[in-house]
């Protein structure tokens, strides 16, 4: 159709406007265009364009289409279409846009981003992952898509990986507020609480993500036990974003704590009707109702299973395969608890590819540099720069850590840190590098002088963190008993407890927990693997440090005769008597860790001897774990 001189002025002049930044007035001029009789590519380009930077997503898609059915895809409009169709929350035809993309040209880093977003909307946290990395191969200088593989790397529960992505984005892009709330998030992961906070409450006002950061700063509040903050932020949020979900599942968390259960139900059940596709929250429901779903509510969480299967978000089904096992757990039918355990781990397997073999070769020749000679050559001079001796707990997932955490950090003279990444962020202050395992030669060439330094940053880190130095620390990370020998010389004074508990229960106690950042837990060899580690590992300590360097504790005993062992243990970390170590569950906050709702409900017996319940299903289990010189029948 031949357009009017009229209609061929004003799509120029809207083109000029659009350039100049005046959306508004494009769109004007691109609609006046449009009654004078202007129906090209061009104009509804136009059009689309503006419709975009004024966040008008839906005319922005229908413009998008009609210059495509005019025109044909080029690859700006079919860039732009994919862009608005993720605005819009239409993720899986935003995918298969940024597909055809790619399968005509690979290079188009915009593209694997993209497809990077669509993916990342569907929780597909993996594909996504390899979708953003993608894009930085093709485009090494992509600020959004360094930020986005950071929030991948968040969602996965891999917050030291996060934080070293954000350190360096906010470094080149100071003026960025984006990667600064995420800073902020990752923090928190960290447990680096008082400084997750101080970063979020600096844009707590900003007209852009200042609502991002108050909900994140919720969070924090949670953890650190300020409820009243919590709930003050939480009732100061417009009506708009109350209705969110990240909103009401944090209510329900809030709820859950001051005892309003209830409350908690009504809320949770409220959004699960209107956004079932929540996988988390149907577990949430069923913890807080401590029974299992209805059979409407059951099959409406087989249906989300099914669909996101179909779709291929893998990640998201195996999270729902997870619930349902909950739910059959609650049940009573085993069978069909240990199928839905089955299907969730061998999706997350397919799609994590944890290379244990690989892990070995580092973690094995890190630890070998701290043999006896070594640790006493370098130990710290601990008299020279005086600090209350931290507590490290030794321990494998699953085995009661956060239990014997809770029972030492109510003490007074005591501060539970959790699994603070104190080490990490000293190994990363001394070296330059992230990982304690990534470069087993720096831990050939450690030195007293090091070790000083070490421990130096060490409390430096704790310091910072917020925690009261002056108290005995007490560290519960999953891999401390990887570098014990560390820890050792760098705090000669510190306390060890070796925990333990039946290997049975620890191994399948890992299988049937739907980890983030435990990667080795979604394969019954993982776990085996993992378990033979932690005894080759404690084995291996033994043999170069004296036996009371450790205090031996078993969790079944701590459970089944509490007090005595309280006593033993207050008393091998030279902590007086506190009787209120005996109510740990009354502890203010700070428990993040997946045993939260079992030391909220105080002594948890029941986990005594648990895996004997699925026993019949779990003879690959213990042929695992005697593959890797463990007997898993022993007591």
């Amino acid at each position: 159709m031949n357009q009017t001189p009229k209609a061929q002025v004003l799509v120029r002049q809207a083109a000029s406007l659009l350039q100049q930044g005046f959306s508004q007035k494009a769109q004007q001029a691109i609609n006046l265009a449009f009654q004078q009789g202007a129906a090209s590519g061009v104009a509804w380009d136009i059009y689309a364009q503006a419709c975009a930077n004024l966040n008008q997503v839906q005319p922005a898609i229908l413009g998008l289409k009609k210059a495509i059915s005019l025109d044909g895809g080029r690859l700006d409009r079919a860039l732009l279409l994919g862009q608005m169709l993720v605005r819009a929350g239409q993720w899986q035809d935003a995918a298969n846009i940024y597909q055809q993309v790619i399968q005509q040209d690979d290079s188009q880093a915009k593209a694997w981003f993209g497809l990077g977003e669509s993916l990342l909307g569907t929780k597909d946290v993996e594909r996504a992952l390899r979708c953003f990395s993608g894009a930085l191969e093709r485009e090494p200088d992509f600020p959004e898509a360094r930020q986005r593989l950071a929030v991948c790397f968040l969602e996965k529960g891999e917050a030291l990986k996060a934080l070293r992505l954000l350190e360096k984005l906010i470094s080149d892009f100071p003026d960025a507020v984006g990667p600064k709330v995420d800073y902020g998030e990752a923090l928190r992961q960290a447990n680096r609480y008082r400084q997750a906070q101080q970063e979020l409450e600096k844009l707590q006002d900003h007209p852009v993500v200042g609502a991002l950061a108050r909900r994140r700063l919720v969070d924090v509040y949670l953890h650190t036990g300020e409820y009243d903050l919590a709930e003050q932020f939480l009732d100061g949020m417009d009506e708009v974003h109350q209705k969110e979900p990240d909103w009401i599942l944090q209510r329900v968390r809030l709820d859950n704590i001051y005892g309003r259960n209830a409350e908690a139900c009504e809320r949770l059940r409220f959004l699960l009707q209107s956004e079932p596709g929540i996988a988390n929250g149907w577990k949430q429901l069923m913890e807080l109702t401590k029974s299992p779903l209805s059979d409407g509510e059951l099959s409406c969480l087989k249906e989300q299973a099914r669909l996101a299967s179909k779709f291929g978000r893998q990640s998201t089904a195996a999270d729902f395969h997870f619930a349902l096992a909950f739910h059959f757990e609650l049940t009573g039918e085993r069978e069909l608890e240990f199928r839905s355990l089955e299907k969730g781990n061998n999706l997350k397997h397919g799609l994590i590819r944890f290379d244990f073999d690989n892990y070995l070769s580092r973690v094995q020749p890190s630890r070998e540099c701290y043999s006896a000679e070594n640790i006493h050559e370098w130990s710290a001079d601990s008299k020279a720069r005086p600090c209350p001796a931290p507590i490290f707990i030794l321990s494998l997932p699953r085995s009661g850590s956060t239990l014997v955490e809770q029972i030492l950090g109510v003490h007074e003279d005591a501060e539970a840190t959790g699994e603070s990444d104190f080490a990490e962020q000293a190994w990363f202050a001394l070296t330059g590098e992230r990982s304690l395992f990534s470069a087993p030669e720096l831990h050939r060439q450690m030195s007293a002088e090091k070790v000083e330094k070490f421990r130096q940053y060490y409390l430096a880190a704790a310091a910072e963190a917020g925690f009261d130095t002056r108290k005995r620390l007490v560290n519960k990370g999953i891999n401390n008993h990887k570098f014990a020998g560390l820890l050792k010389a760098a705090f000669p004074e510190a306390s060890f407890i070796d925990l333990r508990r039946n290997i049975m229960d620890v191994a399948f106690g890992c299988y049937r927990q739907n980890f983030a950042s435990q990667l080795f837990s979604f394969s019954m060899d993982g776990c085996a693997r993992e378990v033979a580690l932690f005894y080759d590992n404690m084995a291996f300590w033994y043999n170069q440090l004296p036996a009371q360097e450790f205090h031996s504790l078993y969790y079944e005993t701590l459970v089944n005769n509490f007090e005595p062992q309280v006593r033993e243990l207050l008393a091998y970390c030279a902590l007086s008597w506190d009787p209120r170590c005996l109510e740990f569950q009354r502890a203010k906050g700070k428990v993040s860790t997946a045993s939260i709702n079992q030391v909220s409900q105080g002594l948890f017996t029941q986990g005594v001897a648990r895996w004997k319940k699925y026993e019949a299903y779990l003879g690959p289990m213990m042929d695992a774990l005697r593959s890797h010189g463990l007997e898993p029948l022993r007591d």
